[in-house]
């Protein structure tokens, strides 16, 4: 699960939930979205362990916004400095990558990915708050031991100087 935009909280573990009894990520989407007062300004994506990708960009984020998928992924941004960023995200996600989104390699893709859409340009605004959580797809009695990977950065001082 990925929200961001003018992000809602409940998102993510309402979606989790949801896919975890196997409901698929369009259906679960749709569901948030038909809940939500203002689904116009969210910014939403969700991979299921299976690979299948739902994403929404609301008519309302700040442009430059949008989302790429792809068998396995998604990459999707709002208030981007340019135009360029998205496809940037993409083929750093699709560059040597393996089969399956429950790749050992999934955390490095997406950090390639950041990685490519900040070299294309990154956020309008600068260095913003960035999180990457990946978890197991086994399930066991003590889920906090099934995290493979927490990295957040709540914000970063570096900004990018107007040009």
């Amino acid at each position: 699960m990925a929200t961001q935009s003018q992000t809602r909280r409940g998102y993510g573990p309402r979606g989790l939930a949801r896919l975890a009894t196997g409901q698929r990520p369009d259906v679960t989407l749709t569901e948030l979205l038909g809940a939500d007062t203002d689904p116009s300004v969210r910014q939403v994506a969700m991979l299921a362990a299976d690979g299948t990708v739902a994403v929404h960009t609301g008519v309302d984020c700040l442009a430059v916004a949008g989302h790429l998928t792809g068998d396995g992924w998604a990459v999707q941004g709002n208030m981007l400095a340019n135009a360029e960023v998205l496809p940037a995200m993409a083929n750093a996600m699709t560059m040597n990558a393996p089969t399956g989104p429950g790749s050992a390699k999934l955390a490095e893709r997406l950090l390639a990915a950041l990685q490519a859409g900040e070299r294309a340009g990154g956020d309008l605004r600068g260095r913003q708050s960035a999180a990457l959580l990946v978890v197991s797809a086994n399930r066991g009695a003590e889920p906090w031991d099934e995290i493979s990977l927490d990295l957040r950065v709540d914000d970063s001082r570096a900004i990018r100087s107007a040009s």
